[in-house]
């Protein structure tokens, strides 16, 4: 995962990633530790925002908006809808961590 922290021209300001674990239960089957992710997420805007006010680029008060992106590819989002929906049709169920 990544937080990352854009000027009004859409320029990365700062920004921090880090992995989480994923556990594969079963062939095709994905999932995460609920818990593991809101730290990573939380660490990763604890971090970004101190790179933003360490740089001089702005402040935490400075930022507006914050979005949300499941995939950082739009392929990659379709290549595993892809995948997660034949696994729905061919199993009669989605698995955990489909989309």
């Amino acid at each position: 995962m990544r937080f990352m922290i854009f000027n009004e021209r859409a320029e990365v300001q700062a920004s921090h990633g880090l992995e989480f674990t994923q556990f594969f239960e079963h062939p095709g089957w994905q999932d995460q530790d609920a818990h593991e992710i809101v730290d990573k997420v939380n660490e990763c805007i604890d971090v970004a925002v101190r790179q933003l006010e360490e740089s001089g680029k702005g402040s935490k008060k400075d930022i507006k908006v914050i979005g949300k992106s499941q995939l950082a590819m739009p392929q990659a989002r379709r290549a595993c809808a892809g995948r997660a929906a034949r696994q729905h049709s061919s199993s009669g169920a989605a698995p955990r961590g489909s989309l």
